[in-house]
């Protein structure tokens, strides 16, 4: 798996862009869990999901969009939780 820094910028945006997208998605389910998602490397934080204290999932934006896509066992290792493990979302569409 090569660094961030190894990322073409083309293919960098496109994996900040469609993580915005994504995360817009959840931002207002209520059947989601409260996540503040932390992209170290691409778009600003986003809340998603309900009411209440939110759990803060960060790491770069081409590991957290696997995650906010269904795909949790790619890059799922690199990604923090300030719960423990991830919180499970429901589905993107």
């Amino acid at each position: 798996h090569a660094p961030s820094a190894a990322v073409p910028p083309e293919a960098a945006e496109f994996v900040a862009a469609l993580l915005a997208d994504s995360l817009e998605l959840f931002a207002t389910r209520p059947q989601c869990p409260p996540v503040l998602v932390q992209p170290i490397d691409g778009p600003a934080p986003m809340r998603i999901g309900g009411e209440g204290d939110p759990a803060v999932v960060a790491g770069s934006a081409r590991d957290l969009l696997p995650w906010v896509l269904g795909r949790p066992d790619i890059g799922r290792s690199r990604l923090t939780s300030s719960i423990g493990d991830l919180p499970d979302l429901p589905p993107w569409l």
